[in-house]
């Protein structure tokens, strides 16, 4: 009984919310951005939340240019690679097994 109890609850105040979001969806004008404004309770406040902003802004920038020099160096690597091995000598003779002397009866004319 109680588990139903809370499901109507859920769903009650799910449905009231989407309700609520969509008359304000359809409230803001086409075109506007939505503004939200943060009002810190202290400087200190501020200055975590910028540095933290800062940290991440930073770390996502790093991760990115690592993702960057990554892939050119492994550019580079396969390019040496294929450079490398189309440059070795190859015995075309050795590789295809050719006789090395023909007589007149293995020749048709």
């Amino acid at each position: 009984m109680a588990t139903r109890i809370k499901s109507f609850y859920v769903a009650a105040f799910v449905g009231a919310s989407a309700l609520i979001s969509s008359s304000l969806w359809a409230a803001t004008p086409k075109g506007e951005m939505e503004v939200i404004t943060v009002t810190y309770q202290a400087s200190l406040h501020y200055a975590v939340n910028q540095h933290l902003t800062e940290s991440i802004s930073g770390f996502h920038a790093a991760r990115q240019q690592l993702i960057v020099d990554d892939a050119r160096l492994q550019t580079q690597q396969m390019a040496q690679s294929f450079h490398e091995d189309t440059l070795q000598p190859i015995d075309i003779a050795a590789n295809l097994s050719l006789p090395t002397h023909l007589d007149n009866d293995d020749v048709h004319h």
